[in-house]
Parts: C-alpha cells; sequence; structure tokens
C-alpha cells in the first residue's frame, strides 16, 4: 500500500541558518488577527537575503500581456507556519510563493494592504466546476484523491494542513473574471486506506465572477480535527493567489466560535450589510451565512 504522507513534528529554523539542502521552514505566515494568516512581514528583499538561491523565483511571460513574478519555490513538506494550533506545510515541490505579480497581487493589496506575498495556488485537477459529470451536470464531487504527489503544476502548488486541535479552517483566493474551483480535502489516514475507507472533501466551492466582482477574492470553509490531514486545492495553473487562511479552534472563546457552529450549523461566509465577504467577523455588523442556507445578522 501506497504511503501518501507522514506526520512530522517541524521546529521552525532559524533564519539563513541552513544550506540548500538542509533548509525545511521558513515562518511565511504570521498571525494578523486571532483567526487569520498571511503573509505580512516577509518582502522579496526577506527572501533574497534569507533564503538559499536555489529556492528565489524569478520569471517573466509574455503571453499577450506581461507578467513579472517574484518569489521563491518551496520544496515539498517545507513547512511555511507551525503553532500551537496548526502545522502547514508546501504539498509538492515547486510551490510558489509571489511577491509580485501582473494584476492578482494588487488586487490583494487594495483590500489588504499589509499583505506582502501570497501562495500561488494551482493543481492538476480541473480549473472549474468539480460537481460536474461529462455531461454537465450533477451534485456531488466524484474527485477523490489518495496520492497528491504528482498534482503540482509548474510555478503553483498547494498546502498540507495538520491541524493539532479542531476548529473551523478556511481561505480566499482572488481569481479575476475567471470560472474557478477551490475546496478543503480530508486525506484517509493508512489505517483507513489498509481498511479501504478513502479521503474525503470536507467543502469546495465553484464560482464566477463577472465585471463587477473580479477584484474581490472568494472562499470556502469547513470543520477539521486533529488524526487527518487536508488539502487546500485549487483548480488549474491559472489566477488563484491564495492571500490568506483562517483557523478557529472549537475551544476558542469569544464571539468567533459561537457564531461558526450555531446550533449544529457550519458559518460557511461572513459579510457585510451591503455584500461585501470578509473572511471572518468583523467589527459592527455582519450577516453570517450557514450550511444550511439560513443567515443571521451578527454585532460584534
Amino acid at each position: 500500500m501506497k504511503k501518501f504522507f507522514t506526520l512530522v513534528a517541524f521546529a521552525l529554523a532559524t533564519i539563513g541558518a541552513y544550506a540548500d539542502d538542509e533548509m525545511t521552514s521558513y515562518p511565511f505566515y504570521t498571525a494578523v488577527d486571532d483567526t487569520t494568516y498571511a503573509i505580512t512581514t516577509m518582502t522579496q528583499d526577506d527572501i533574497n537575503a534569507n533564503l538559499p538561491e536555489s529556492m528565489i523565483f524569478s520569471q517573466t511571460w509574455d503571453g499577450g500581456l506581461i507578467y513579472y513574478y517574484l518569489g521563491a519555490t518551496l520544496p515539498a513538506d517545507f513547512v511555511v507556519l507551525d503553532n500551537d494550533y496548526l502545522n502547514v506545510r508546501a504539498a509538492v515541490d515547486g510551490t510558489t510563493i509571489v511577491t509580485s505579480t501582473y494584476g492578482k497581487i494588487s488586487d490583494m493589496q487594495a483590500l489588504f494592504p499589509t499583505y506582502t506575498a501570497a501562495l500561488n495556488l494551482g493543481t492538476t485537477l480541473s480549473q472549474s466546476n468539480w460537481n460536474k459529470n461529462s455531461a454537465g451536470d450533477g451534485d456531488s464531487i466524484t474527485i477523490f484523491i489518495e496520492d497528491y504527489s504528482s498534482m503540482g503544476q509548474s510555478i503553483h502548488g498547494f498546502y498540507v494542513v495538520t491541524p493539532k486541535v479542531s476548529g473551523h479552517f478556511g481561505f480566499g483566493v482572488f481569481a479575476g473574471d475567471n470560472n474557478r474551483s477551490i475546496g478543503i480535502y480530508k486525506l484517509a489516514t493508512e489505517d483507513e486506506i489498509d481498511n479501504d475507507i478513502i479521503g474525503e472533501w470536507v467543502n469546495w466551492e465553484n464560482f464566477q465572477h463577472d465585471d463587477d466582482t473580479k477584484t474581490e477574492p472568494h472562499y470556502v470553509y469547513g470543520n477539521i480535527e486533529p488524526g487527518h490531514e487536508y488539502l487546500i486545492l485549487g483548480g488549474g495553473n491559472k489566477n488563484l493567489t491564495m492571500h490568506h487562511f483562517t483557523f478557529n479552534p472549537s475551544g476558542a472563546s469569544g464571539i468567533n466560535s459561537a457564531i461558526n457552529t450555531a446550533n449544529g450549523r457550519t458559518a460557511v461566509g461572513y459579510y457585510t450589510v451591503n455584500g461585501v465577504q470578509n473572511s471572518s467577523l468583523q467589527k459592527g455588523v455582519n450577516i453570517v451565512k450557514y450550511s444550511d442556507g439560513s443567515a443571521v445578522k451578527v454585532v460584534k
């Protein structure tokens, strides 16, 4: 039976202290607030000064428009965050952190001006409509993942999340005016595979931005638990800038935990009264949408 993951405890590396073949982690992600993690302190100058030359990324592509990429490419299992709640690492070789590119980083910084870089999210999964079969219909996703090692795309990648406590997880992307799909996938453990149990989708979202919303992010959320690993996935290899992810531990105090799991429902989206989507509850009036289709107004 093929072993497709290993639970490993990683310690954060001392910045700049590793040779090319020894560096296994770098603290790219920091806590923006109690539940949100983003790249806010690592600039390209920091990357150039502290990462091995083999990990520095620079590429120019002319596909009718000039796209100029800067950042870092990470090997599989490279840790980007490790704290009391989560371990987050690159899933495949070539997972790319982007500090500058045409369009999407600008869109991100227009809404999140303190963010300095983002994951260039992409896989070999279809770019959109994951719940559609070949006839174009269907209402349940039919993609199952056992071995993700070959799912990487050129200059794109995705993360493996290992939760240390149960909680509510989500992530957001900027995708321009493209039809795209994103999702959270729970991998089966080795014991489960030996008993013919496969992994399953926690949640996924298909979305289509139009001219009015193409500069806004889209999000997907779901509950995750220790004892499993989870993949942060996006379809295809175009226009998916993952700007941040969120995690609210089940045992957290305060309004966020109570709202996220109200009456057995799972919160799947947070909006302003004007319909603008946020990654979590914000100060003031919020509209919280739940997995059962209901919505409530919450004042924080």
